[in-house]
């Protein structure tokens, strides 16, 4: 059983793009596991599909601050080729 838990889940913005962060947690057998996921919309080109690029950070127990701080800042300094 994989117990599955949504923490949080927030819409943003990254490079001016529509993101969305989710939170979660669940229990493998040794421990509590902890990610965060942040989906972004790649800015369209041409007619092609959509897409996303998916960013993801895990960890047993919390995810520690100096990690979250990091992922943030790696959010922060990504620019889209437009």
């Amino acid at each position: 059983v994989l117990d599955l838990t949504l923490l949080t889940q927030q819409r943003l913005t990254v490079d001016g793009q529509p993101a969305l962060q989710t939170d979660f947690s669940w229990r493998i057998p040794d421990a509590p596991m902890h990610q965060r996921q942040v989906l972004v919309l790649v800015p369209k080109r041409g007619s092609g599909p959509q897409q996303m690029m998916i960013f993801t950070a895990s960890a047993q127990e919390k995810l520690p601050e100096r990690w979250l701080a990091s992922f943030q800042e790696t959010l922060k300094n990504l620019h889209f080729k437009r």
